[in-house]
């Protein structure tokens, strides 16, 4: 077991460290470790520490999934990481923590799932979580457990082990059925999951104010509406100046300050913005602040009283002395004590507001729902400075503006922005934060690429990107880390999470950190064989000592470096046949043995062995993978077989659009044969006559299948769909969204024509209304104009 007091000489040396920026991962008898969201309190995702995965080795032949560690639920948190711990009664491993949404936190071995490892070293949960629908939003689903991401903390309850800190929310009943909502902080011991100090504490607490949901002139924190979004803050102790490495001090005298902020779920109010302050050696509570205690919502709506942190995931940033965040909509008069859409700076244990900068447009951010807050607050290292402004912050929300702040001296507010300079519209917006390695920023825009902006001297040197990745990301766009070994072989990660909500996979990526158009690999291009669980928003990945750790809406996907079996390969290739088919399947690793699925699954060692040629008479998905005892499974390509087919002879559906109304009915403005519902308007005109914003469409006709069985219709739109077959509405989300997938299930006959009638509406922003489907033996693309046979005018 490492000892606390190693840990302790350590922190002190990585305290300095981390604000001179040389190392961002907090090392333990040498090894990294990983305890905070984004690697250290600057919060600039970087692990320097990385001395086994380079740009060499991190590509598909030596480099993938290595396994997945199960859960009970969604995580949203980062996984933390400690080397070397001591678990009692089952030896030395590393470890990965990870929480859940199902209120759980587990401690896995970080390195293998073989044998005693395939369990959690431990677990622990803390009650009911609560669902979804008492919060009154969808942002979450099925259920609120633990979103913020943990921090692992120096101060213990026997001088040995160091504590992970945790925030939980709950719903129980009490003795007449009346639900009672609870948010609570825990310390765990991270050899046991045991619970120390005395805990947990229950998160509660008011504010002198006259603010939204106030009563006597005081705002009380309201459990069930409140959402602790943010990553948890650990401010450490400071250093001796005299001798910094040598010992830690105690500073205020007290343990080092643990940091918890708060937004709400969606924009569910009354709410605040909240920080609540904790002593993290006795949980005892130090001091709350609240953004916005005198804010009241504005009549018209906008702007809201709110003001609270939600970060995209991140957590408040810290220089040691000082706290910095951003707020979302909300109020903004600092003559009232009310900072929304603002990066603000607290002191360290000085429980208000110290400085603020807000941007002359505040008050139209607000308006359009363009606020800062969505964005992270990252701190720049003082060697990117410049003598007069060598401490800097950057910060970028969802108006896809750059702003380069003095942490000094934030700005606050005024016609013009007095801050150190400002890049207007550059990208995406920002649902997350940026990274920092070798005097470059790395954004993760949605609707974008991943750019990167060099900076020295105390500027960006260039006022677009220097670097773009080949890869588009859709809402909400990644939060990227950075590994390299010092300042060599840096490589970006990111998860794409553009299939949140569909349960469709997170795909992990990695990049050159010098040039970002290198893509050195791609989880959902190795054909199946990295296949992760489904993504969620805001995840970031962990990267230390060689292995990368992604989080999913069931598991902790492992990555690494390792050796696969090469890839079958199926024959004939896809196509349609009139009657029948012989499947032939090869492998080139060998004694290897192949097992196959006729459905599209990907195949295990339960699904059937293939051991000969054999005959299909129907239509089916073949997914074929190897399996080799010391090598990890290969990927899974796929044919598809399509037995006697009948294509159609369709031309494509008609298009009815109507101009300033979101009800597609009555007399179309235009009207036309669309050959396939394939659009990606992007927020312009669809058709003549008609506006990008506020209007409606409607494609009407038949969809005749090319055989019998059951398909799979999948719409992906921006904004609301209704889709109806034979008169059925089977696909119903007729609301505002961001592109969105949603999916049906439909028994169709080869060669009839069912009556299908698909409804749409575009607000403002992106616009796309896409038809795909799928069925055995059809891998899943648009509805081809063939199928498709236009109403009548």
């Amino acid at each position: 077991m490492f000892r606390i007091s190693k840990f302790l000489s350590h922190l002190a040396a990585q305290t300095l460290a981390t604000f001179a920026f040389a190392s961002c991962a907090i090392s333990v008898l040498g090894q990294p470790s990983v305890t905070t969201y984004h690697n250290d309190i600057a919060r600039t995702g970087l692990n320097s520490s990385e001395t086994i995965l380079n740009p060499s080795n991190v590509r598909p032949s030596t480099f993938g999934l290595l396994f997945n560690l199960p859960v009970d639920g969604q995580v949203y948190a980062q996984p933390l990481y400690l080397p070397n711990v001591s678990v009692p009664g089952k030896g030395t491993h590393n470890i990965v923590y990870i929480a859940t949404e199902h209120n759980s936190i587990y401690a896995y071995d970080a390195d293998t799932n073989a044998g005693a490892n395939s369990q959690a070293l431990w677990k622990v949960n803390f009650g009911p979580s609560v669902p979804n629908g008492d919060t009154g939003t969808g942002d979450i689903v099925p259920e609120v457990g633990i979103t913020s991401t943990p921090v692992i903390g120096s101060i213990t309850y026997n001088n040995s082990v160091p504590l992970l800190y945790v925030i939980s929310k709950t719903k129980t009943l009490n003795k007449t059925g009346q639900a009672i909502y609870t948010q609570k902080l825990h310390a765990l011991d991270t050899t046991t999951g045991a619970e120390k100090l005395g805990g947990p504490v229950v998160i509660q607490g008011s504010v002198f104010g006259t603010g939204e949901g106030s009563v006597g002139g005081i705002v009380t924190f309201n459990s069930l509406i409140q959402h602790s979004r943010a990553a948890l803050l650990i401010v450490p102790q400071t250093a001796n100046s005299a001798n910094p490495q040598a010992r830690v001090t105690i500073v205020h005298g007290g343990a080092p300050a643990l940091y918890v902020a708060f937004a709400s779920h969606g924009d569910n109010g009354p709410y605040h913005g909240w920080v609540f302050v904790y002593d993290t050696a006795t949980l005892s509570l130090l001091g709350i602040v609240n953004t916005t205690p005198n804010g009241l919502t504005d009549p018209s709506g906008y702007p809201i009283a709110a003001g609270g942190i939600w970060q995209g995931g991140a957590g408040p940033a810290s220089d040691g002395k000082n706290i910095y965040f951003a707020t979302g909509n909300g109020k903004f008069d600092p003559a009232t004590g009310s900072y929304g859409d603002a990066i603000v700076r607290m002191t360290d244990r000085v429980y208000k507001i110290a400085d603020y900068f807000a941007p002359a447009n505040q008050l139209n951010l607000d308006d359009y729902d363009a606020d800062l807050g969505s964005g992270g607050v990252m701190l720049l290292p003082s060697s990117v400075g410049s003598k007069a402004t060598p401490n800097l912050l950057v910060h970028a929300g969802k108006e896809g503006t750059i702003y380069l702040v003095n942490r000094s001296n934030l700005g606050k507010y005024g016609t013009t922005d007095k801050i150190v300079q400002e890049l207007p519209y550059v990208m995406g917006g920002i649902w997350g934060m940026p990274a920092y390695f070798n005097g470059n920023v790395y954004f993760g825009p949605s609707y974008s690429g991943i750019v990167s902006f060099p900076i020295s001297n105390g500027a960006f040197t260039k006022t677009q990107p220097s670097s773009y990745t080949g890869t588009y990301y859709q809402y909400p766009g990644p939060t990227p880390s950075v590994s390299s070994n010092g300042t060599a072989n840096g490589i970006v990660w990111a998860i794409q999470a553009d299939g949140y909500g569909s349960n469709l996979p997170a795909i992990l990526h990695a990049y050159d950190a010098t040039d970002l158009s290198k893509e050195l690999f791609n989880s959902g291009d190795t054909g199946g064989r990295d296949l992760l669980g489904g993504a969620t928003k805001f995840n970031v990945p962990t990267i230390v000592n060689g292995k990368v750790f992604v989080g999913t809406t069931d598991s902790v996907g492992v990555f690494g470096l390792g050796s696969w079996v090469a890839a079958p390969v199926i024959t004939p290739n896809t196509g349609i046949y009139a009657s029948s088919v012989t499947v032939k399947i090869t492998d080139a690793t060998v004694g290897a043995a192949i097992y196959y699925t006729l459905d599209g699954s990907i195949p295990t060692t339960s699904s059937k062995l293939y051991t000969a040629p054999f005959k299909l008479a129907v239509s089916a998905s073949i997914r074929a993978r190897g399996f080799k005892l010391g090598f990890g499974a290969s990927s899974a390509p796929q044919m598809d077989y399509l037995i006697g087919a009948v294509t159609g002879t369709g031309t494509g559906l008609r298009g009815n659009y109507f101009n300033g109304s979101q009800d597609p009915a009555g007399t179309p403005t235009a009207t036309r044969i669309d050959p396939t519902v394939n659009f990606d308007w992007g927020g312009g005109s669809p058709i003549g006559g008609v506006d990008g914003n506020n209007w409606a469409g409607e494609w009407k006709g038949q969809i005749q299948a090319y055989t019998t069985g059951t398909y799979t219709l999948y719409t992906n739109t921006d904004d609301g769909v209704r889709v109806y077959i034979d008169g059925n509405l089977i696909i119903d989300n007729y609301t505002y969204h961001a592109p969105t997938i949603d999916r049906a299930q439909i028994a169709l006959v080869a060669g009839a024509k069912h009556t299908i009638d698909i409804k749409f509406f575009q607000g403002s922003g992106g616009s796309v209304m896409q038809l795909y489907w799928s069925a055995p033996g059809l891998p899943m693309q648009i509805v081809p104009t063939t199928q498709l046979y236009p109403a009548a005018s």
